[in-house]
Order: C-alpha cells, then structure tokens, then sequence
C-alpha cells in the first residue's frame, strides 16, 4: 500500500481504489469503500488528509489525485467527487474554521464541503520567485507558507503570511514567529504542523524540526539561515519518518 498522508493521530494509505486509515498510537483501523475510479489510475501525486479526529461528526477524508478531489464522509458509503482542471492540491488546512487547499503550482483556494462540495481560487499576489519546496502551516491565527531558500553555503526557511486585509490577499514576509515552532516531515504529504512555548520540554521556538531517516534535524527560521546540508521533502510512496501530534491534544475544532 502506498502512504498519502497523515492527520489527527492517523496514516493514510492507498492501494488501488481503497484507503486505509491506521491509528499511529493504537494501531485500529479504519477502512474506507471503494473511491470512484472509472479509470486506471497510477499517479504519483496522490495525497490524503482529514478534515477532524476521526472520532469527530464533522470528519472527512480528502484524497486528492492529478484534476480530481474525493471527499468522503467518514461513516458513510460513498464518496463525492470533483472534478478539477490541471490541477493537484497537494495541502489542506484549516484556518478559523475555513479550509484552505495549496496546489501543486503554490495557488491558493478555498475548499466547501457542503452544501455543495467546491473549489475556489483565491485571488492573491504571488511570491516573486517560485520555489520548488514550500508548505502550508497554520500557526494560532496565521496562515504561513513557508519556502526554502538554498542560497550557498546556508539554507534558509523563511515563513510568509497570508494578509486578507488587502484586496487582491498578499504573502508578507514574517521576521519574527515568536513563541512558535515548525515541525514538517520528509514527505511532501506529511502533515507539517506548528507547536508553541517550546520551551517547557527543553525545545527551541523560532525553529523548524526536520524529521530525518536518521534524526531529526534543528534549522532556524527567518533570514539567519543554517550553514547546514540541504534537506529535500519528496514524492516517494513510502512511509518516511514524520512527526505526529499528541492526540491527546486533539478537539473538534483542532
């Protein structure tokens, strides 16, 4: 089976039309009916997310394939389906209560579930320069992209705020995070995720937690940069190391 995803204390795997969900902590499963597949279908950007714990009345899993997003009730039978135009979302994350899909071109939209299950694009400035490796992470209020800079000999990871107080939105440039810290995985469709006040268990904020095969690595963030080697998230099918949140910590509205 192949690995497309992590959320709320559980891995998403695919295997043809079938998805499993697997609790990181317990191990139970979950298994989802058949997707609609009307045709064969091998691509490697699929990714899967969910919208709630699983345990949640409001829980859906989003599979996301090249022009194609599946939603899925979870406790249902069926799934819907919409059809997308040369387009990949590659991220979902939800931001005070609205969802917020990233493609694989780093075009933002928002995503509705019901009534009517939908995709519309945002209308917001882009970044001057298109980077090959950045990622959506929601962090207390603040919709952050972060991008990774690899100017010799550092490498930087420097966040962006999305500002919907102008029209058309802007990314703004984020010098400080404060309390906050960044912890993403090797995979493109691992969930990256924010923590504060690190501290308190002898962490660092202001940083980024890289999960590596071997350890993870500490970068900070910003314009500092790190004289470190260049750490690339990737596309492979295979589960690779990642962090994942306490369920503990888990709400409905998490």
């Amino acid at each position: 089976m192949d690995f497309v995803g992590n959320s709320y204390g559980q891995l998403i795997f695919r295997h043809g039309e079938y998805c499993l969900l697997v609790d990181v902590f317990n191990g139970a499963e979950v298994s989802a009916p058949p997707l609609p597949f009307n045709r064969d279908f091998r691509g490697l950007n699929c990714s899967g997310s969910l919208t709630a714990p699983l345990a949640s009345p409001n829980s859906h899993l989003l599979v996301s394939t090249v022009n194609t997003l599946f939603d899925w009730p979870v406790g249902s039978e069926s799934w819907s389906e919409l059809q997308l135009h040369n387009t990949c979302i590659v991220q979902i994350v939800e931001l005070k209560g609205q969802f917020i899909a990233m493609d694989d071109c780093c075009k933002i939209y928002t995503l509705q579930l019901s009534p009517e299950f939908g995709l519309q694009k945002m209308t917001c400035v882009d970044l001057p320069i298109t980077f090959v490796d950045s990622w959506l992470v929601v962090c207390g209020d603040m919709l952050l992209m972060i991008t990774k800079h690899p100017s010799f000999p550092k490498v930087k990871y420097i966040p962006y705020q999305l500002d919907l107080s102008t029209n058309p939105a802007k990314w703004v440039e984020v010098k400080q995070l404060n309390d906050w810290a960044l912890f993403v995985g090797c995979a493109v469709r691992s969930r990256p995720f924010s923590c504060m006040s690190l501290e308190r268990w002898g962490g660092r904020s202001k940083s980024l937690y890289f999960a590596g095969h071997h350890s993870f690595v500490l970068h900070g963030l910003g314009i500092e940069g790190d004289v470190k080697l260049e750490h690339k998230r990737n596309w492979l099918r295979k589960l690779q190391p990642l962090w994942v949140y306490p369920r503990m910590f888990y709400s409905d509205s998490q």
